[in-house]
């Protein structure tokens, strides 16, 4: 039998040289995802605002494409 595993992670909207995302605090490039895990990103956080959360598989995001 499969094993589920859920993360969670808490999505802040930062300025750190220009808005950046914040993952449970941390500015960081990337998280790593694990096929057949669950994942919440919780953006209740009012610096969400306006900041859409999306996922690429383009090198460097699509950048409104």
């Amino acid at each position: 039998m499969a094993r589920t595993t859920t993360f969670k992670y808490t999505v802040t909207v930062v300025s750190s040289g220009g808005n950046k995302y914040a993952i449970d605090g941390n500015t960081q490039q990337y998280v790593v995802l694990f096929p057949g895990c669950t994942y919440e990103f919780n953006q209740d956080d009012s610096s969400n605002s306006g900041h859409p959360l999306r996922f690429s598989e383009t090198d460097n995001g699509s950048h409104g494409g």
